[in-house]
């Protein structure tokens, strides 16, 4: 039975970013993130009340990708483990209500686990083949965007409904 899920909660390097990160003597100092996505990200969220949060297991780099999603409007939380994933994922939400996304090993439990998962193109290609469905771009280059019109397309579209509505659609909100 297709519902509309609750919870859309996604990784960040690889996903949100492009999984590059740039170190100088003193650390690590940047990550890139894509112009693409907080727009789809927040349009989503507004249109169809979702509960939208990010996850990373990076610490070294956790307030950079902390200060990006804050300034998109969403959380971010550090989970150091990358293999107790799941075990957070099942504390806070309900899986059965739950799309994730991920790109990388540690995040294949998660992927089989949720109701619904979305890897980007260039994830692992074991993680493809565990996710429902992998997007044509990739992470930090607007496979979160992507993600969220599938989204949309697959569980909130209202009949014969373009999904380009999803951009122009008005909202109370």
């Amino acid at each position: 039975m297709i519902y509309k899920p609750e919870n859309f909660i996604l990784d960040v390097d690889g996903v949100l970013t492009d999984g590059t990160f740039y170190y100088s003597k003193d650390g690590k100092i940047l990550k890139r993130f894509g112009p693409e996505d907080s727009d789809a990200l927040r349009r989503l969220r507004d249109l169809t009340s979702m509960t939208i949060e990010f996850v990373t297991a990076d610490y070294r780099g956790y307030e950079i990708s902390n200060s990006r999603c804050s300034h998109m409007g969403f959380k971010c939380t550090l989970v150091r483990n990358s293999f107790s994933r799941l075990e957070w994922l099942e504390k806070n939400f309900d899986l059965s209500k739950t799309i994730y996304m991920g790109d990388g090993l540690s995040d294949i439990l998660s992927l089989s686990k949720a109701y619904y998962s979305i890897s980007p193109n260039n994830a692992f290609d074991y993680v493809k083949k565990v996710s429902d469905y992998s997007t044509k771009t990739y992470g930090g280059r607007g496979a979160i965007a992507e993600s969220c019109i599938k989204i949309y397309e697959l569980f909130f579209k209202e009949g014969d409904e373009d999904v380009i509505s999803m951009f122009t659609k008005k909202f109370d909100g």
